[in-house]
């Protein structure tokens, strides 16, 4: 059974592949098979990933795994949200996003005030013929300076306890998601390869 990564991104590949890797399924990613980079037009987590998922499922025939994240921040009204990765690029990387967000905050002030944000995912599976499950995440916490080794933004991000922001090689807010869509996940796996049983005992 193929299980279609729809996304270009190395760090977010690593982190699902990890999370997959239980379930034994081949899995094969959009940069891999040549599928372009989708326009992320959404104006939510769901709908960017729905966006990548849909696409990924109808281009491959295959089932399909659509991933968005974003750190918003209270006091920017949820900004940068779902502009997370925009946000950065214009920034000039990381490094700059982050020192930028911090005066944004007022991070940088003595003594540090506390700047609530949240660590938010969601994930979206898909089949050629549309939408299966969709599994969303919102960790809350606070910005953190200087910022920690964890990738993009959420190197500034510290979330409430029990979280843990890194566990496994894999971001607390794609962890939980994922803890949510595994159910759905393995229930259409299971359908498929039944499906694709049914198929070939008519064919002998």
């Amino acid at each position: 059974m193929r299980l279609v990564l729809a996304t270009h991104n190395p760090g977010k590949l690593t982190e699902l592949r990890a999370l997959l890797e239980p379930l034994a399924i081949e899995l094969v990613d959009a940069a891999t098979i040549g599928l372009a980079v989708p326009d992320e037009t959404g104006g939510s987590y769901v709908a960017n990933a729905e966006l990548k998922a849909v696409g990924a499922a109808a281009a491959t025939g295959a089932l399909a795994l659509g991933d968005d994240v974003g750190l918003a921040v209270a006091a920017l009204g949820g900004a940068p949200g779902v502009h997370t990765a925009r946000y950065t690029e214009r920034a000039g990387g990381v490094t700059a996003a982050c020192a930028e967000l911090a005066a944004q905050t007022g991070l940088l002030a003595a003594p540090m005030p506390e700047v609530r944000a949240a660590l938010c995912c969601a994930l979206v599976l898909a089949a050629p013929d549309g939408v299966i499950a969709i599994a969303e995440s919102e960790i809350p916490g606070r910005l953190r300076w200087p910022p920690g080794d964890a990738p993009g933004l959420a190197a500034m991000f510290e979330p409430d306890p029990p979280h843990v922001l890194v566990e496994g090689g894999v971001l607390v807010h794609r962890r939980v998601a994922f803890a949510r869509l595994e159910p759905p996940l393995r229930t259409a796996l299971a359908a498929r390869d039944r499906d694709r049983d049914r198929d070939r005992d008519r064919d002998q």
